[in-house]
């Protein structure tokens, strides 16, 4: 006669625990594999990286063989390439970099916005945001979802939804 096994049920203390003790196992594991395929990538690309250092500093070399009979060729004229039967070799236009005050000019440059604030300010960009995080607290939610404030003003158009509770283990 065959014996039915039951099947594991969470029903004490002591069985959520060896659960959770069990989940925490795995979660090792996962950490160990995830070591070991790390390191497995460190080495192949320490690899690949050795592999192609010397055939790259050969590339360079012959490019630089190249560069002075291209610009030869080219001159000073429109053309800024030229075909070849076995490729094309050309010049294209260095990018521009902007610097103010040593650093890059950009949005975030603050040497660079005090001088366009005091010269042309139309450039100035003023960004209207709701401080959300504080708008938040003066607001109520009702059981329907609908949204008002501390004084019962409804907020038109403005509805919470509960997501469900998300399940964790740590």
């Amino acid at each position: 006669m065959e014996e039915k096994k039951e099947p594991f049920v969470v029903d004490s203390l002591a069985k959520a625990n060896w659960v959770v003790d069990k989940i925490n196992e795995k979660r090792a594991k996962i950490d160990e594999v995830n070591t070991a395929v790390n390191e497995m990538i460190d080495k192949y690309e320490a690899w690949g990286e050795e592999q192609t250092h010397d055939l790259q500093e050969e590339i360079d070399s012959l490019q630089m063989l190249l560069k002075p009979w291209a610009r030869k060729e080219l001159g000073s004229g429109k053309k800024k390439s030229i075909k070849l039967a076995g490729g094309v070799v050309g010049f294209r236009k260095g990018a521009e970099k902007w610097m103010m005050g040593g650093e890059v000019a950009a949005a975030g440059n603050e040497k660079l916005l005090t001088w366009v604030k005091r010269n042309a300010n139309e450039y100035i960009k003023t960004i209207e945001a709701v401080r959300w995080a504080d708008f938040k607290k003066k607001l109520n939610v009702m059981k329907d979802g609908r949204v008002c404030t501390l004084d019962g003003e409804i907020v038109d158009g403005l509805t919470v939804e509960q997501e469900p509770d998300t399940f964790y283990v740590k």
